[in-house]
């Protein structure tokens, strides 16, 4: 039995990861998949917190630690505080973080310009289900009403983290090749396969956990076995 602790990306919340939750405790695994905070005044250091949080509070060990588009940068920021809970950082889709800079650092400047000026009272409005690669109208009905705009602060703050800790965790890349959510992360899949992580990839758009999720969770069941 594995225990997944699933971080959502920006714009979403734990709701993103409800298909795929049942395929795995069908397997008899944890499953963990916290929304986290959206207000104002939320930063990084306050989602990294959250995380770490749960993690104390349900006494996980273990675990297979998943991040999700932004979510890369908050599974960073918890393994470093709690390097010997952590059995697999996976990055889904995800921003591979570097020690110092925010995630406005990591992404194309003329898209965080654009997000910049798109915030209103410390907060910004989220990209469309298109752009998030999904396709049927079901999908696309059912996520556009649960977007949550993300705080400013979470895209300004720099991580701070000790890669060094982390560096016997096992890290996996998993690339969405149809992915257009976030120009940042097209570039992400190179420098994991140049580092020599465990990578897959799957034929979709950015939210494969609603498009692809069978697939998906083939994927995790074969990180659960290497555990």
């Amino acid at each position: 039995m594995a225990t997944f602790v699933l971080i959502h990306g920006a714009w979403h919340g734990g709701w993103v990861w409800e298909k795929i939750v049942p395929l795995l405790q069908e397997h008899g695994h944890n499953v963990y998949y916290p929304t986290l905070s959206h207000t104002a005044e939320t930063t990084l250091s306050d989602h990294i917190d959250e995380v770490c949080s749960i993690i104390r509070k349900e006494n996980l060990n273990h675990i297979i630690l998943v991040g999700h588009s932004f979510g890369g940068l908050i599974i960073a920021g918890v393994a470093s505080k709690m390097t010997e809970r952590i059995a697999q950082l996976v990055y889904l889709d995800a921003i591979i973080p570097e020690n110092g800079l925010a995630y406005f650092d990591l992404c194309p400047e003329d898209r965080a310009k654009k997000l910049l000026e798109k915030a209103q009272i410390g907060l910004v409005p989220s990209l469309t289900a298109y752009e998030y690669g999904l396709e049927s109208q079901e999908d696309i009905s059912w996520a556009s009403s649960k977007y949550t705009p993300q705080p400013l602060k979470t895209f300004t703050e720099p991580l701070l983290f000790d890669w060094k800790a982390i560096a016997k965790i096992k890290k996996v890349y998993i690339f969405c090749t149809r992915s257009t959510a976030t120009s940042a992360v097209q570039k992400m899949n190179v420098k994991a396969r140049e580092a020599k992580w465990t990578y897959f990839e799957l034929d979709t758009g950015h939210s494969c956990m609603i498009t692809t999720r069978k697939e998906l969770v083939d994927i995790l069941l074969k990180l659960e076995l290497q555990a």
